[in-house]
């Protein structure tokens, strides 16, 4: 030996199977692309609180995330900052629909400040579906100026399409 490095150079036979290695990678491909696509909100989602596109059942233990308005007291006519976070910093979600309610269960106000907002009656409720993972998203929502009494934030979060809890609460008072 004379102190450099040798070459090993391997042959191997060609490998016959090209044609079913491009049909599992085609296979792969549309699979990963029917998994990353985004939910959808539409009308009726107003109505049951759950985007369409979820893959599994809600969940059934507590939420890993919490719905918080400032004030337990909330001016008629005000805007108020409505935010949604995990309970730790490393919880993300992918996606998430808000709507508030009156004490007769009637969607009322309207988010003024959200990523999207849709028509639900003649309130407008606040959502993200578009996978990307989220720690911490604030809104604004605007209480209607004829109204007292309480309200109620109802949220589902989505943490992936599998797993999504559509009990996630927030209360406050319409004075």
């Amino acid at each position: 030996m004379d102190g450099r490095p040798s070459l090993v150079v391997l042959q191997f036979p060609p490998i016959k199977m090209a044609g079913r290695l491009s049909l599992a990678v085609a296979v792969s491909v549309v699979c990963s692309l029917v998994s990353a696509m985004p939910l959808q909100v539409t009308q009726s989602t107003c109505e049951s609180l759950l985007p369409e596109g979820l893959t599994g059942n809600p969940q059934t233990s507590e939420a890993p995330y919490l719905l918080m308005v400032p004030n337990e007291e909330i001016p008629s006519g005000s805007q108020i900052n409505v935010i949604l976070t995990g309970f730790d910093p490393n919880v993300t979600f992918e996606g998430f629909f808000i709507e508030a309610f009156n004490a007769e269960g009637q969607p009322i106000g309207s988010f003024v400040n959200a990523p999207k907002t849709i028509e639900c009656g003649s309130a407008t409720a606040a959502y993200q579906a578009d996978s990307s993972a989220k720690v911490v998203e604030m809104m604004t929502w605007a209480a209607p100026v004829d109204m007292a009494g309480i309200v109620t934030f109802r949220a589902t979060v989505v943490m992936n399409d599998e797993f999504y809890w559509n009990d996630v609460t927030a209360k406050a008072m319409l004075a």
